[in-house]
């Protein structure tokens, strides 16, 4: 017997973490559109490019210091969805939505103004990475909190890793594509003082 069925997804929900930056990462839970399960998404900040060793505690940085961000969703099968970070950016103060803010990732590419952003991995796996040096907000804070808009796409399209090439116009993709989005935000990164320098 051959059955014809199609689901229908929220393109965008905006979920927020109003805590710290923990030892192990954000994390946010969130249950599938069709109710039929739940799935977790981390964004984690690391020490090293390899991506080995998390920051423990708070999370404190030198200016200029590179920082790695690994976005990592658990709960799906890893051979039909991809994670794709479509927008990360930074502010000086735990809102989103806040008015003073720094794009890191624009439309799934770094940002072509911010020359220290590597967009490392973006849909080709359940786990997104990337790269920024550390900055701070002159005279607003020297914390930032980072924020990522992310979503879920199904690997059989075949289009979740897009081309970040400079000079390629990126196509908006149909809504069928997307599986599910969210976004995740994650607590506070300091500036470290450092009398030296």
């Amino acid at each position: 017997m051959n059955m014809t069925f199609s689901c229908a997804y929220p393109l965008i929900q905006t979920l927020s973490m109003p805590m710290g930056v923990q030892a192990e990462g954000g994390l946010i839970s969130e249950e599938l559109p069709a109710g039929q399960g739940t799935y977790q998404i981390r964004m984690i900040p690391y020490h090293d490019a390899q991506f080995t060793s998390p920051y423990d505690g708070q999370v404190q940085v030198e200016v200029n210091q590179q920082m790695y961000v690994a976005v990592d969703v658990e709960g799906v099968d890893r051979n039909q969805i991809a994670t794709v970070l479509d927008n990360c950016w930074a502010t000086p103060v735990n809102d989103s939505d806040y008015h003073i803010r720094w794009n890191l990732i624009m439309r799934e590419c770094q940002n072509p103004d911010d020359g220290t952003v590597e967009v490392l991995q973006n849909g080709n796996g359940t786990t997104s990475y990337f790269s920024f040096r550390m900055f701070t907000f002159s005279g607003i804070s020297d914390r930032i909190f980072l924020h990522c808009q992310v979503h879920l796409c199904l690997v059989q399209n075949g289009r979740c890793a897009l081309s970040c090439d400079p000079g390629y116009r990126r196509r908006r993709r149909r809504s069928l594509d997307f599986y599910h989005s969210a976004a995740n935000h994650h607590g506070s990164l300091r500036k470290l003082s450092n009398p030296d320098k």
